[in-house]
């Protein structure tokens, strides 16, 4: 996994319990930061994240990635020679942890014992100056077939027969398998929460309460809020906003938000670090979860507040065509959502939510109980596992998961 902290947090515990719900004997092993609270033993030394900017198809930067991936191998081979499993999975990872993985599965397995590995690829993947998403994985690829063609010379199993690269949805599949030639499978996230709101939130609160939540940054729309506030001030509905910030978020937005706060609008300021707990908490307790994200930056990637609000039932408002705007029309198509990234077209899509805020968010109540059912974790968990219990006769008893 790779980290406990923010949304992956939740996919954590959500892949971990729908596991272990399912009978399986589940191990972790975490690639960041390794906290109290954080189940799992730390597995790598070094950041395996900051390698994504390297360039493959230059000399200097080719062979830092090959050292990467060799310190990944040796970091992960003896976790896989303790524990012996049955399937990997890794979350959120890059071609030099992919890399690194299958080069310790050759080593801690006879040729056609080796464990199913199942590795959810990085978004967003469009081609950029900065990062090298696409670049590294096809060059990881050409290596990994060339060693195949050599395997299938001597009469070996090949590593890649039992890897399966994903990634959350068809836009970034597209873009990855463009880059790499290599077909990448489509799994949906399993961004969860653990609690749904339930038929107490069948009519909305008074007031209604929209949020604005996670970590605010100027791509996500945050220093369009005091407009948006701004202009919705002449509603009927009474509207609290709960808006969460941080040290590093624009200090001259913050001073507009306060100011407005002093004209009387009702505003909630949350500047603290939430534990989990909290956090869903706070989620739970809006009716309406507003994404003002910049439509450019989302074509690819996802939003864990996204899945997660869709998962317990808000009302979620998010740029129309980009994939955040896709998943949220396929669970709440009666959802407003905006064309433009202007603070009129964004107010626009919550006016429309506030003005009909019954049947909308029953609509969303209903969003939720269909997102349990395609992309929650226990199908999550079940889809990771499927390719492996395919193969039970063949796997000894004391084999795990990992």
């Amino acid at each position: 996994m790779r980290s406990h902290r923010g949304h992956h947090a939740n996919v954590c515990e959500a892949i971990t319990s729908a596991a272990r719900s399912q009978g399986h004997r589940v191990q972790i092993a975490i690639s960041q930061k390794k906290t109290d609270a954080c189940e799992g033993e730390k597995v790598f030394s070094q950041d395996v994240y900051c390698n994504m900017k390297r360039n493959p198809d230059a000399f200097v930067d080719r062979m830092r990635l090959k050292l990467a991936s060799s310190r990944v191998s040796r970091e992960v081979l003896p976790i896989l020679q303790r524990t012996r499993p049955h399937a990997i999975y890794a979350h959120s990872v890059n071609a030099v942890v992919c890399e690194g993985i299958l080069q310790a599965i050759g080593k801690a397995f006879l040729p056609g014992g080796a464990p199913f590995f199942m590795a959810e690829m990085p978004f967003p993947c469009e081609p950029s100056e900065r990062y090298f998403y696409g670049e590294q994985l096809r060059a990881m690829f050409e290596r990994l077939n060339g060693r195949t063609a050599a395997a299938r010379r001597r009469s070996q199993a090949n590593l890649l027969d039992r890897f399966a690269p994903i990634t959350v949805n068809e836009r970034t599949s597209d873009l990855l398998s463009q880059s790499t030639g290599v077909e990448i499978g489509v799994m949906p996230s399993p961004y969860a929460v653990r609690s749904r709101r339930g038929q107490e939130h069948k009519h909305r609160s008074t007031p209604l309460r929209i949020g604005s939540v996670g970590h605010q940054s100027e791509h996500k729309g945050f220093d369009l809020l005091p407009a948006i506030i701004e202009s919705l001030g002449d509603q009927k509905h009474k509207i609290q906003w709960v808006i969460q910030h941080q040290d590093e978020s624009n200090p001259a937005t913050l001073e507009q938000l306060k100011t407005l706060q002093q004209k009387e609008f009702d505003i909630e300021l949350v500047h603290r670090d939430l534990t989990p707990s909290d956090y869903e908490k706070l989620l739970l307790g809006l009716d309406v979860i507003l994404l003002p994200y910049k439509p450019q930056r989302y074509q690819s990637a996802i939003s864990g507040i996204c899945y997660e609000g869709l998962s317990q039932g808000s009302v979620v408002i998010a740029p129309r065509h980009t994939t955040v705007g896709k998943i949220v029309h396929e669970f709440q198509p009666e959802t407003p959502q905006f064309e433009d990234w202007t603070s009129e077209s964004i107010a626009a899509a919550v006016r429309k939510s506030v003005e009909n805020a019954d049947p909308i968010g029953d609509a969303a109540l209903a969003g939720a109980s269909l997102y349990a059912q395609t992309n929650g974790p226990d199908v999550y968990a079940r889809r990771i596992m499927s390719p492996a219990l395919q193969d039970l006769a063949l796997i000894q008893p004391d084999r795990s998961v990992a």
